[in-house]
């Protein structure tokens, strides 16, 4: 991973933050840009992703607005070819360990992860957040299990995994009224709650109506548990 113009690798007091744009990663910006001095907003595009830039583009003018432009680091950060890697690797072993849930689940967001790992590490960063909420457990990388294990994950590299918004969720569009970000306490679901789409939320929908109406909540939790924690473990391999 290439070093970023004006960076330096004991950057301490600077934090990574997964920013698609809506208003949960927009809080998790605002909150990390209240306790450190750098905040590197990284959005995420690959192929099948939709408004990775344009979508995100907003709410990351708000943020400047109100905390000044110098606060962030924006990047737009590929991961096509780690996320051939995380899907496609070991995939038959995946797919008689695991059973069909491996060509379901999309792993776009391991993908992130690996490459948040891999930035941060290059770039002396110490402190790793998203906009993960509790309303989106059926998510993998949202289900509670799983942000404990991604806790793990990130503990075991010397990097602190933070959550701002999941203990906040229903307060998050007052919350950024308040803080002057929105100019409105209503956004979700309007032209001001834009975020990054990608195709496969359609195929995971389906997958998880005949999942969980097939095997209940528990199965799936555990399901999704055991398959990215085997995964994860193979990611931190490869970071060494």
């Amino acid at each position: 991973m290439v070093i970023s113009k004006g960076m330096s690798r004991n950057q301490s007091s600077s934090a990574i933050v997964h920013f698609s744009g809506g208003s949960d990663s927009t809080y998790a910006a605002a909150v990390m840009a209240e306790k450190f001095e750098t905040v590197h907003l990284v959005t995420y595009d690959r192929v099948t992703f939709i408004g990775a830039k344009d979508y995100s583009e907003k709410n990351y003018r708000r943020l400047c607005a109100v905390y000044g432009a110098d606060k962030f680091i924006r990047r737009i950060v590929p991961i096509n070819k780690l996320h051939k890697k995380v899907c496609y690797d070991k995939y038959i072993k995946n797919l008689r360990q695991h059973g069909v849930i491996v060509a379901a689940l999309s792993f776009s967001k391991l993908a992130m992860f690996w490459s948040t790992a891999k930035y941060a590490l290059a770039n002396g960063i110490t402190h790793v957040a998203d906009g993960s909420v509790p309303y989106m457990e059926l998510y993998p990388d949202q289900n509670p299990l799983i942000r404990d294990r991604l806790r793990e994950f990130f503990d075991d590299l010397g990097l602190v995994y933070e959550t701002p918004a999941y203990d906040k969720a229903a307060q998050i569009e007052d919350l950024l009224y308040a803080k002057g970000i929105t100019t409105s306490a209503r956004v979700r679901g309007t032209q001001n709650d834009l975020q990054v789409f990608y195709l496969e939320q359609v195929l995971l929908a389906l997958y998880l109506k005949f999942h969980l109406t097939t095997f209940g909540q528990k199965h799936y939790d555990q399901a999704i548990l055991r398959l990215y924690d085997s995964k994860l473990k193979d990611i931190q391999s490869r970071l060494g």
